[in-house]
């Protein structure tokens, strides 16, 4: 279960933050001061949200990539064309991991796409 906190009462749009407890999902701002001390106190219990529009799905995606100048702004103008939005992206090695707010029934035309970019090698969306 999500619930949303009280204490600092997120409104859609505004930055976020969740706290996994036993059995539910408490989402919080960004800055609530209950984010801060869990940070110190037990940080594995942080996990990174974000609202959704109607009618959208999150995508993790891994991209093994050549890294060149502009590569993530090419990805990133790739995703906004269809409609979609980037979320957090990481690159770690040659790996780069994104989250991806992506409208429905997109994946497939995201994935052709982005195998197109240069210096993409490969692409896998989790399941």
């Amino acid at each position: 279960m999500v619930i949303l906190a009280l204490c600092c009462k997120p409104s859609k749009g505004e930055e976020i933050k969740a706290i996994a407890n036993t059995g539910k999902i408490k989402v919080h701002k960004y800055n609530c001061i209950q984010i801060e001390e869990l940070t110190y106190i037990k940080p594995e219990r942080l996990l990174d949200a974000y609202w959704i529009r109607s009618g959208n799905t999150l995508e993790a995606i891994k991209l093994l990539i050549e890294q060149r100048f502009g590569l993530l702004a090419d990805i990133s103008s790739r995703v906004h064309a269809i409609g979609g939005e980037v979320k957090r992206a990481e690159i770690n090695d040659n790996i780069l991991s994104i989250i991806i707010e992506l409208p429905k029934d997109e994946r497939s035309i995201l994935n052709m796409s982005l195998k197109l970019a240069t210096g993409v090698k490969s692409v896998e969306f989790n399941k």
